[in-house]
């Protein structure tokens, strides 16, 4: 089956060049344009990965991250979450890692570095 992600990133060209890199893959991707719709897409959804900006107006990845990781259900705590952001210093990789997320994606994403991502975080890493 293919892997359901939820990419969220405020910026419709960011969006766009996530989808393109992964459309050769088996990925399924469902798009949310702020952590306020991220957390609303985790207590609908079910997802094998989240990709998720940083910086993002209405709610920004931190907060999203923690709302998401204190949602009643085990999936919303085990969900596999990577932080995309320029924001690449130690302690700004440390502040993602507090919140809850598993790994650090750097902007501008290199296709590479989002590969080994998703397969390194996907369920069934074959895909990728």
């Amino acid at each position: 089956r293919p892997v359901r992600m939820l990419l969220v990133e405020d910026v419709a060209v960011n969006r766009e060049l996530v989808q393109t890199l992964l459309e050769p893959f088996d990925v399924e991707i469902q798009t949310a344009e702020n952590g306020a719709q991220a957390v609303s897409a985790m207590q609908e959804g079910a997802f094998d990965l989240v990709l998720m900006d940083v910086q993002m107006p209405v709610m920004d990845g931190l907060t999203a991250t923690r709302a998401i990781r204190a949602l009643p259900s085990d999936r919303a705590r085990s969900t596999p979450i990577i932080a995309m952001t320029a924001n690449v210093l130690p302690d700004q990789i440390r502040a993602c890692v507090e919140a809850g997320m598993n790994d650090h994606l750097g902007k501008p994403i290199s296709p590479a570095d989002l590969l080994s991502a998703l397969s390194r975080w996907s369920p069934n890493a074959e895909a990728a």
